[in-house]
C-alpha cells in the first residue's frame, strides 16, 4: 500500500493536519520514483524552518535486506532560524546506556545534498553554498563516507558590546555575598589521589567497534568574521582549502591525509595508530603561519612574523610515548618531551630548548623593549619526573625589564602545590644575585626568600648614567595571600654600595599588611652625609616618625640637586591621624623642575567629630620648564571643618591666581560652604577680576557645587556667569562675554598677524550623568578685520557682519551663521547633525551670496588683475561619513589679465550641478582669440572613496609666452582622480606657432654639476618634483599626452630658422616621467662660423628623459656659395644634447682644413693662392663678430642709433668690417673698413619713399646712386 503515491500524499496531508507547527505547501512524486515537497516550513517556540524544495528518493525492496536505501536526499535553499533564549528546556534523558553499538538495519545514502543553506543561531549567521555526501552502513561493522564536499562556508558573528558586558558581569559578582555561590576550597589531597592514578588504563581495550572508511572530506571557501552591531568589521580570517582522508579497521587507525590552507596557517599532517601490543603510533603536524597583521587591545597593529611549527608522536601509547616539536619565526625553539600515560603518578622527561623568544609578543608605540618586554636566548630547561615530583634545571640568557644580559642557572624541585628554589645564581649588571627560596599555592599562597646581592650596578638595570650606583648586601623576605588579606614582611634590608663616589648604607626592616600598612623597627639611608630615618607604624594606634637631614643631596641621581631636612609625625588611628609636619627645602632641582627655596610647617588633629589645624607654604622662584614660572607663592590655611579660611598670593606666568577663601564644612550633611574673596588671576591676556564674593556650595553626596553669578572683568575678555549655575555630573553653566576683543589673542599671534574684532557671546552647556549634553551659543559682531603680511604682500579680510547661532541639544546640532565681508558678498548656512554619537545625519543649506575673486587680487603680483562672482544654493543631507549634497555652485563673469597666465580670460563660467553624492560641472573660458570648454564630474559614495573627471577641450585657444612664443593650440585633455591616484591623457595639436627666442630665461640656464652655491637649496628635477609630490601625497600620478605639430609651426632661435614637424607623447609611469616622440626640422637656415647654413637634415628623437634627447642634424653650405657646386660642406650634430658630437664634413671627403674652408668660405685653402687664408680669417672675424651682434646693438641704442650693427662684407682680400646705423628713422649711415688692403668706404642712404632711396657713396671710387626695391 506504501506504493501507492495516492496514499503517500494522503498520508503527508495528515501528517500537516495534525502537526500544527508543520506547513507543506505542495506535494509532487512518490518515494520510488522520487518525492519533491516544496515550501515545507515548520515554526515552533525558538525555532523557524523554511525548506523551498526537498527531494527524497528510496528504493523500497532494500527492506528485504534490512537495509534503508535512499537514492536522493537534498535541500534546495533551506533558512532556519533559531534562538536558544525562546527554546523549550530540554528533558533529561534517564535512559543513557553504554552498551556497545549495534545497527539494527544497515544504510545506503549514496546521494545527500544541501544546497545555499542559510542558517542563523542567535547572533550567528551561517551559510553555506554546497554540501554534498554519501553514506553506507551495513548490520556488521563497516561505515562508508563517500566523497565529501563542503564549499563556501560562511560564518559571521555579530559582537555585542563587550564593555557592556562586562559591566554587567561585574555587577552580578558585586552582589551581596549571600547572593554569591560559596567556592568550594580545591581538594589538594584527592587531586593528588587521582594524579596517582594511570592517566589511561592498560586493562581498558583502545579499538573501535566498526570499521570506518573516510574516501575524502574537502572544503574550500570558508570563513569566519567577527562585526560589532553596526556592521564594521572587527576580524576575519579565510580557509581556502581543506582535505581529510582516513580509515580505521580491526588492525589500525590510519590518518591518511589531512591538508589545510587559511589565511592563518597551511598545516599538513599524516600518521596512524596500531590496535595491537601498547598500541604504536606514528603522527606528524606541521604547519607555516603566516606573516600577517593584528591589532592588540589598545588598537594598534602589528605584524605577527612568518614561523614554522613541526609537532610529531611516536613510541606507543600504553608505554613510553615521545612528543618533539620545534618552532621557528615568532621563536625559535625546541622541545623533547617522553611520557607514561600507563604508569602511576605519569612519569615524564622534559627538555626544553629556546635559541630566541620574546614576551610580551608585541609592543605597544610607547613601550619600550629594553623595559617592557623580556627576552630568553639559548635557555635550556630540563624537567624530569612525575606529576607530584619533579626536579627542574633552567640554564640561560635572560635580557629586558630594564635589565642588560644577566646568565641565570637554577635548580630547584616541586610539586602540583608547591615549588622549592635549591639554588639560583644570576650573573649580569656587572655582578651576582644568589637566592634561595620556596613557594607554596595550596590553600594560600605563601613564599620565602633571601637573596645575596653583590656589587651590582644599578645604572645598567635602569639603562640610564643619571644613577650611578653599587649595590651588595643581603635581602630576606617573606608573606601570604589568602582569603583574609595579604602580608609581607621584610626582615633583613642590609645593603651597602656607593653612588657617584659617596657611600650609600641601606639599614632596617619592613613589614606590610591589609591590617597594618607599614611597620619599621627602624629603617635608615644614609647617603654622604645626607640621613633619612624612618620608624614605628602605621595603624590604628600609629607612631610614625620620618627625619631627613640632606643638607647636600646632589649626586645620588645626576639630574637631581636637593638641599632639605625636617620632621614628619604620625600618630593616633591612621583613618584620623595627627600630622605634624616641618619642612625646610633650601634648594630643589630636578629636570626641568627648579625651587630657589620652600618652606612647608603644618600641624593638623582628627577625631571622630572635627578636623583642626593650620598649614603654611611658601615658594620662591618655582618653574617648570617653560610652562610655569612663579616668582612667588604663599598659601595660608587655619581653623577647622566649622570654620576655615585659606590665603592665596601668588606672581608668576602663565597664570597667578590671588583669592580669600572662608569656609565651613558639615560632616553629617557632607556639605562644604565657601566664599571666594578678592579673586584676581593674572595671564598673558590681561587680569582678571572677580566683581564680587563668590559663595560655592558643594554637596559631596549628590557631587555637586552650586556657584553663585558673578563676573571677571577684563579689558578684552569680560567674562560674565550671570544666574547661579551647578557643576558636577549633573551641570548647568550659563555665560556671558559682552563687548570683547579678539586683541586678547596678540600674544598667541606672530607679528605678520593683526586681528580686531569687537563681539557678543553669551550661551550655556548643560551637561547630565544618563544622556548626552546640551549646550547653546550665540556670536554677534558688526567689525571684524584680520591683515595678515605674506612675504611683500598684504592680505586684509574685513567682515562687516557675524552672526552664529549653535544649539546641541537630545544629541543633535543645529549651527546657523551669517557671514558679510565688505565691498563682496555673503555666506549664510542653516546646517543640522542628527544623532552626534553615532549615525550624524547631515541636513540643512549653505548659500553663497555674491562672492566676488577680487578679493584674491591682494595676493597677486602687481598688475594682475582677477575677477569673478560666485553664488551657491546648496542642501546638505547623508551623514558626516557619507555627506549628499543638492543644489547648485556657479562662477560667472570671471575675468583674469596676468602674465604669468599664456591667455587673458575675456569671460568665463563654471557651472556645479549637485545630486547626492554625485556632482556634475560644465564651463567655459573665453579668451581673446578661443574658448576653452570644461566639462566634468564626481562622486563621492564615502569620503575616502571619491572620484573626480574633468575634460578640457577647445577648437583653437591662441597662447602667448613673452619672449619665446606665440602660438595656437587645440587641446582635449581629460583628468581621472581618485585617492592616492591620479591620471591626465588626451592629445593637444598645434597647428600654427611662432617661437622667437632670443634668449633663454634665467630658470632654463641650469648651473653645471661642478658648481655649488651655497646657501641655496638644491633645485629639483621634474622626475625629483614628481617623485617628492607621490611620497608626500601618497599619490600616484600617471600621464599619457600626445602633441602633435601642426604645418605652420615656425622657430626663430639662435641663427635657427625653420619649420618643425613631428608628434610627441609626454607619458609618466612607474612615477619616471618621459617624453617620446620626433620632431624634424624643414626647410630650415642656420647661422654657424659666420655662414647662412642650409639644414639638410634635422631629426630631434625624444626616448625618455625631456632633458636629454638625441640629436641628428645636418647643416651644410648653400650651393650657391659654393665655388664647386658638385662639393657640399657642413657641419653634423649627433649625440645627446647634453654632450654633442660636432663634426665638420664634405662630400667628397676632404681633410679637416679645406673641408673647413669650403664651410666658412666657399672655396677650397689652396684655389686662389694667398688670398685663400685672408678669405678664411675674414670668415672667422665674421663668425666672431655674428656672437657680438646683440651687445654692438645695445652699444648703440646707449648713443641714440637704431640697429647699430657690425659685421663683415666681401670675399679673400677684398673683405671689410662694416659698421652701420640709423641717425634718424630715414638715414642710415655705413662706413666699411678694409681687413687686408687699406680701404675705406662711406655710405650714406636716405629714404626718400617706402621703398625709394637715394644712395650716395664716397670711397676708392664715388657713386650717387637712385634705388627702388621691389618686393619678391
Amino acid at each position: 500500500m506504501l506504493n501507492s503515491e495516492t496514499l503517500q500524499h494522503k498520508l503527508l496531508a495528515l501528517l500537516d493536519q495534525q502537526m500544527e507547527p508543520l506547513q507543506i505547501a505542495e506535494v509532487k512524486g512518490n518515494l520510488q520514483q522520487g518525492l519533491t515537497l516544496s515550501n515545507l516550513t515548520y515554526h515552533a517556540d525558538g525555532i523557524a524552518i523554511t525548506l523551498p524544495k526537498t527531494q527524497l528518493q528510496l528504493t523500497a525492496q532494500c527492506l528485504w535486506r534490512l537495509t534503508v536505501c535512499i537514492n536522493q536526499f537534498s535541500l534546495q535553499q533551506p533558512q532556519i532560524t533559531i534562538d536558544t533564549a525562546s527554546l523549550p528546556p530540554s528533558e533529561p534523558d534517564d535512559n543513557q546506556s553504554n552498551s556497545g553499538f549495534a545497527m539494527p538495519i544497515g544504510l545506503n545514502l549514496p546521494q545527500i545534498e544541501i544546497n545555499q543553506l542559510a542558517l542563523k543561531i542567535d547572533n550567528r549567521l551561517i551559510t553555506l553554498d554546497h554540501f554534498s555526501t554519501g553514506l553506507q552502513a551495513n548490520r556488521s561493522n563497516h561505515f562508508h563516507l563517500l566523497p565529501t564536499q563542503i564549499n563556501g562556508l560562511n560564518v559571521i558573528e555579530t559582537v555585542e558590546n563587550q564593555l557592556l558586558q562586562k559591566l554587567e558581569q561585574l555587577d552580578v559578582t558585586d552582589k551581596p555575598t549571600q547572593e554569591k555561590e560559596v567556592e568550594k576550597p580545591m581538594d589538594w589531597q584527592a587531586l593528588k589521589q587521582a594524579l596517582n592514578q594511570p592517566l589511561l588504563d592498560k586493562k581498558q581495550t583502545l579499538k573501535l567497534p566498526f570499521s570506518v572508511e573516510i574516501d575524502t572530506i574537502s572544503a574550500k571557501n570558508w570563513l569566519y568574521r567577527q562585526q560589532n552591531a553596526k556592521g564594521k568589521q572587527l576580524s576575519e580570517q579565510k580557509l581556502s582549502e581543506l582535505m581529510l582522508k582516513a580509515n580505521s579497521d580491526d588492525q589500525q587507525f590510519n590518518l591518511a591525509k589531512l591538508y589545510l590552507r587559511s589565511t592563518i596557517a597551511d598545516l599538513d599532517g599524516q600518521g596512524q595508530l596500531q590496535w595491537r601490543d601498547h598500541y604504536p603510533l606514528q603522527f606528524t603536524l606541521k604547519g607555516e603561519f603566516h606573516q600577517q597583521k593584528i591589532r592588540d587591545e589598545k588598537g594598534e597593529q602589528h605584524t605577527f612574523p612568518n614561523s614554522h611549527l613541526t609537532v610529531t608522536a611516536d613510541g606507543e601509547l600504553y608505554a613510553k610515548t615521545n612528543i618533539n616539536a620545534t618552532i621557528s619565526g615568532v621563536a625559535d625553539a625546541s622541545l623533547s618531551s617522553q611520557l607514561e600515560l600507563t604508569a602511576a603518578k605519569t612519569p615524564f622527561s622534559l627538555d626544553l630548548v629556546i635559541q630566541q623568544a620574546k614576551y610580551p609578543l608585541f609592543l605597544s608605540k610607547s613601550e619600550n623593549p629594553a623595559t617592557d618586554q623580556i627576552r630568553l636566548v639559548k635557555t635550556k630547561l630540563n624537567v624530569v619526573g612525575d606529576l607530584l615530583h619533579y626536579q627542574a634545571n633552567l640554564q640561560g640568557n635572560v635580557e629586558g625589564m630594564h635589565s642588560p644580559t644577566v646568565d641565570l642557572e637554577l635548580n630547584g624541585e616541586g610539586s602540583i602545590g608547591d615549588f622549592r628554589i635549591q639554588s639560583a645564581h644570576l650573573s649580569g649588571l656587572g655582578g651576582s644575585v644568589d637566592l634561595q627560596g620556596y613557594t607554596s599555592w595550596q590553600n594560600e599562597v605563601i613564599w620565602d626568600s633571601r637573596l645575596q646581592l653583590k656589587n651590582l650596578n644599578v645604572y645598567r638595570y635602569f639603562h640610564s648614567v643619571d644613577w650611578l650606583a653599587t649595590l651588595s648586601g643581603e635581602l630576606a623576605s617573606s608573606g601570604k595571600v589568602d582569603a583574609q588579606g595579604w602580608q609581607v614582611d621584610i626582615p633583613v634590608i642590609n645593603l651597602t654600595g656607593s653612588a657617584n663616589n659617596r657611600p650609600i648604607n641601606i639599614q632596617g626592616d619592613l613589614a606590610l599588611s591589609n591590617q597594618i600598612p607599614l611597620l619599621s623597627k627602624g629603617f635608615q639611608f644614609d647617603y654622604g652625609q645626607n640621613h633619612l630615618l624612618l620608624k614605628g607604624k602605621l595603624a590604628q594606634d600609629s607612631q610614625f616618625d620620618l627625619t631627613l637631614n640632606a643638607p647636600d643631596f646632589s649626586g645620588l641621581y645626576r639630574s637631581l640637586d636637593l638641599a632639605a631636612q625636617g620632621e614628619i609625625r604620625i600618630s593616633g588611628d591612621i583613618q584620623q591621624p595627627e600630622l605634624d609636619l616641618n619642612l625646610d627645602i633650601a634648594k630643589l632641582n630636578f629636570d626641568t623642575l627648579l625651587l630657589q627655596n620652600a618652606d612647608i610647617k603644618g600641624k593638623i588633629q582628627s577625631d571622630q567629630q572635627n578636623i583642626r589645624g593650620n598649614l603654611a607654604l611658601k615658594l620662591a622662584q618655582f618653574k617648570l620648564g617653560d610652562a610655569v614660572q612663579l616668582t612667588q607663592l604663599q598659601l595660608n590655611a587655619k581653623g577647622d571643618e566649622k570654620n576655615h579660611q585659606l590665603n592665596l598670593r601668588s606672581q608668576g606666568k602663565p597664570a597667578a591666581l590671588n583669592v580669600d577663601l572662608q569656609g565651613s564644612f558639615d560632616r553629617n550633611a557632607e556639605r562644604w560652604q565657601v566664599n571666594l574673596k578678592n579673586g584676581k588671576i593674572d595671564t598673558l591676556i590681561g587680569q582678571f577680576n572677580a566683581d564680587k564674593t563668590i559663595n560655592v556650595d558643594y554637596l559631596n553626596q549628590k557631587q555637586q557645587a552650586t556657584i553663585s553669578a558673578h563676573c571677571w572683568n577684563n579689558s578684552s575678555l569680560p567674562l560674565c556667569f550671570p544666574q547661579t549655575f551647578t557643576a558636577g555630573v549633573n551641570g548647568h553653566l550659563p555665560f556671558k562675554l559682552q563687548q570683547a576683543d579678539l586683541r586678547f589673542l596678540k600674544p598667541f599671534l606672530g607679528d605678520n598677524t593683526q586681528l580686531n574684532s569687537r563681539f557678543n557671546l553669551d550661551g550655556e552647556v548643560n551637561w547630565y550623568q544618563d544622556k548626552p549634553f546640551d549646550a547653546k551659543l550665540n556670536l554677534d559682531s558688526n567689525r571684524l578685520s584680520l591683515v595678515q603680511k605674506l612675504d611683500y604682500r598684504r592680505f586684509a579680510l574685513n567682515l562687516d557682519r557675524i552672526l552664529l547661532k549653535s544649539t546641541i541639544k537630545d544629541n543633535n546640532l543645529k549651527l546657523n551663521s551669517d557671514i558679510k565681508i565688505r565691498n563682496n558678498g555673503e555666506i549664510s548656512t542653516e546646517l543640522t547633525l542628527t544623532d552626534l554619537l553615532d549615525s550624524k545625519k547631515l541636513g540643512g543649506k549653505v548659500q553663497f551670496k555674491a562672492l566676488q575673486l577680487a578679493l584674491i587680487k591682494q595676493l597677486l603680483n602687481s598688475g594682475d588683475q582677477l575677477d569673478g562672482r560666485i553664488n551657491a544654493d546648496l542642501s546638505l543631507a547623508g551623514t558626516a561619513y557619507s555627506p549628499q549634497l543638492h543644489g547648485r555652485l556657479a562662477l560667472t563673469q570671471l575675468t583674469s589679465s596676468m602674465p604669468a597666465l599664456p591667455f587673458n580670460i575675456k569671460d568665463g563660467f563654471a557651472n556645479l550641478n549637485f545630486n547626492g553624492n554625485r556632482s556634475t560641472m560644465k564651463g567655459e573660458i573665453i579668451t581673446q582669440e578661443g574658448t576653452l570648454h570644461l566639462k566634468g564630474d564626481s562622486s563621492w559614495q564615502m569620503l575616502d572613496h571619491w572620484q573626480a573627471n574633468l575634460s578640457a577641450k577647445s577648437d583653437g585657444l591662441s597662447l602667448n609666452i613673452p619672449e619665446i612664443a606665440k602660438l595656437t593650440v587645440v587641446p582635449d585633455i581629460h583628468l581621472h582622480a581618485q585617492p592616492q591616484h591620479l591620471n591626465i591623457e588626451g592629445k593637444i595639436d598645434i597647428p600654427r606657432a611662432n617661437i622667437d627666442i632670443e634668449q633663454l630665461p634665467e630658470s632654463a640656464i641650469t648651473v653645471s654639476n661642478d658648481e655649488v652655491i651655497l646657501e641655496q637649496k638644491p633645485k629639483l628635477s621634474a622626475d625629483q618634483r614628481l617623485n617628492s609630490f607621490n611620497q608626500k601625497t601618497n599619490a600616484f600620478l600617471s600621464t599619457n599626452i600626445n602633441i602633435s605639430l601642426g604645418e605652420r609651426v615656425l622657430i626663430k632661435a639662435y641663427g635657427l630658422k625653420s619649420r618643425l614637424d613631428g608628434v610627441l607623447n609626454l607619458r609618466q609611469q612607474d612615477n619616471q616621467l618621459g617624453l617620446y616622440g620626433q620632431i624634424k626640422l624643414l626647410n630650415g637656415r642656420f647661422a654657424s662660423y659666420g655662414q647662412d647654413l642650409l639644414v639638410r637634415k634635422g631629426e630631434i628623437i625624444f626616448s625618455g628623459l625631456p632633458s636629454q634627447p638625441t640629436l641628428n642634424i645636418e647643416a651644410i653650405r648653400n650651393p650657391t656659395a659654393m665655388e664647386n657646386s658638385n662639393i657640399t660642406a657642413g657641419i653634423r650634430v649627433t649625440g645627446l644634447a647634453e654632450s654633442p658630437t660636432i663634426q665638420v664634413f664634405s662630400e667628397p671627403s676632404m681633410s679637416q682644413d679645406n673641408a673647413l674652408s669650403y664651410l666658412l668660405t666657399g672655396r677650397s685653402l689652396s684655389s686662389d693662392g694667398g688670398n685663400s687664408g685672408a678669405s678664411l680669417g675674414a670668415a672667422l672675424i665674421s663668425m666672431s663678430l655674428s656672437k657680438t651682434g646683440k651687445a654692438v646693438g645695445q652699444i648703440g641704442e646707449t648713443f641714440g642709433i637704431r640697429n647699430l650693427n657690425l659685421e663683415t662684407q666681401g670675399l679673400g682680400d677684398q673683405s671689410q668690417v662694416v659698421v652701420s646705423g640709423y641717425l634718424t628713422p630715414r638715414l642710415q649711415v655705413k662706413y666699411g673698413v678694409g681687413l687686408f688692403e687699406p680701404l675705406a668706404e662711406l655710405t650714406l642712404r636716405y629714404r626718400l619713399l617706402p621703398k625709394l632711396y637715394l644712395q650716395s657713396v664716397s670711397g676708392t671710387s664715388q657713386a650717387v646712386d637712385l634705388l627702388y626695391q621691389f618686393e619678391r
